[in-house]
């Protein structure tokens, strides 16, 4: 019993707790304020304990969970033509802010750079302006469905717009590299590969990357 009163209030001195569940979700906080982070990189900060992670509203979507019919790669060329990535190319369904936005990556080897997602406004086809504070930064050593939180663009209903992903790698490695899986879409998608962001070099015509964008209740 002594021994279980030093370590509890050891414990409380530092307002620390732990838990854990059976889903890939750990909570790791103080008695005030925890943080949120699960096996996808999705991290929350200063979350009231009793509400649990936050939820999102599914928007717009593309075969998400299909699986793809194939997959389009960045961060795979030494000259890094491919570091920046534009696919999933939506109409907006209604006017609304995103705040999450999930896509099927996957991946060669064990690329050891980083991605995030940003949204673009889409003019001709092509991605013209970037409208969004773009996601945090995920490890692109990923094998399925990978969550991008923290962003943020204003959506109006009926525009178009696309998703991109920004890859940090430095040079491309032939042997480890991120890969998005698309689906085939006859002639509505188009992959566009960029080393800056802007200068778009179309790479299909056929092909739209598996996506969903999600709003906050």
């Amino acid at each position: 019993m002594k021994q279980f009163l030093i370590i509890l209030a050891c414990c409380l001195s530092a307002k620390a707790q732990f838990f854990t569940n059976t889903s890939p979700t750990v909570w790791v906080g103080n008695l005030t304020n925890l943080v949120f982070t699960n096996a996808g990189g999705n991290v929350w900060t200063n979350v009231n304990p009793s509400s649990g992670p936050p939820t999102y509203t599914l928007q717009d979507n593309y075969n998400l969970s299909f699986g793809g019919d194939g997959t389009m790669n960045y961060g795979q060329y030494y000259g890094s033509s491919d570091k920046w990535l534009a696919s999933g190319k939506f109409t907006a369904s209604s006017s609304y802010t995103v705040t999450k936005v999930d896509v099927n990556l996957n991946k060669t080897g064990t690329p050891t750079f980083n991605v995030r997602v940003h949204i673009y406004t889409v003019s001709g086809g092509v991605p013209n302006t970037d409208i969004s504070t773009p996601s945090a930064w995920v490890s692109a050593n990923q094998t399925w469905i990978t969550s991008f939180t923290g962003i943020s663009a204003s959506l109006t209903s009926g525009q178009t717009y696309c998703i991109v992903l920004e890859s940090d790698v430095v040079h491309g490695d032939g042997s480890n590299y991120g890969l998005w899986r698309y689906t085939f879409d006859g002639g509505n998608g188009t992959w566009y590969q960029s080393s800056s962001g802007s200068g778009w070099s179309n790479q299909s015509g056929n092909t739209r990357g598996e996506f969903a964008v999600y709003s906050s209740p």
